[in-house]
């Protein structure tokens, strides 16, 4: 069972109470100066501060350990976010990842988010806000009078600004 150890690290992470996290609960974050992270197979064993974390291995010797120089670790994270222009739908790629199929493979054949930048790239305005899935506020966003709120919107992974063309940012 491979063990791995991140040590001397600044945790920040939701505090755990045993159920999901809803409401108010969500903001409360655990933030420990002096703190560390067991990984057993993969899976968080044990995370907070670091004797104690040190104790959850028991006699057993990391085949790993990481020193985090202070720096901030935070287990747990995820990204949640949504890309509010796309210029082509891929609830197709969501079906294949349901069979089985990596992202990589999804990738290499000319899916995935790389696709969906260079469909974006050339997509008019008119494009965009129609291929968008509910009634939001993109078309608002990109007519907020804002200088480059298009290119703002169009830039992302994948996207440099330099590559959008020009302001055209509807009056």
């Amino acid at each position: 069972m491979s063990l791995v150890l991140y040590r001397n690290a600044h945790l920040a992470t939701p505090i755990d109470p045993g159920r999901p996290l809803a409401g108010p609960d969500q903001g409360r974050i655990l933030h420990q100066p002096a703190g560390a992270l067991l990984c057993r197979a993969g899976t968080i064993a044990a995370v907070g501060e670091e004797a104690a974390v040190l104790r959850e291995l028991q006699g057993a010797i990391p085949e790993r350990t990481v020193d985090c120089g202070g720096r901030c670790l935070v287990p747990g994270f995820v990204d949640p976010h949504t890309h509010m222009c796309f210029a082509e739908r891929r609830e197709a790629e969501f079906g294949l990842r349901l069979e089985g199929l990596p992202y990589l493979e999804i990738l290499r054949r000319g899916g995935g988010i790389l696709a969906s930048v260079q469909a974006v790239r050339p997509a008019s305005e008119a494009t965009l806000l129609e291929n968008h899935p509910t009634p939001c506020p993109v078309g608002p966003a990109l007519r907020h009078h804002q200088p480059g709120s298009e290119k703002r919107l169009r830039t992302g992974p994948g996207h440099r600004t330099e590559d959008v063309a020009g302001d055209r940012t509807p009056e």
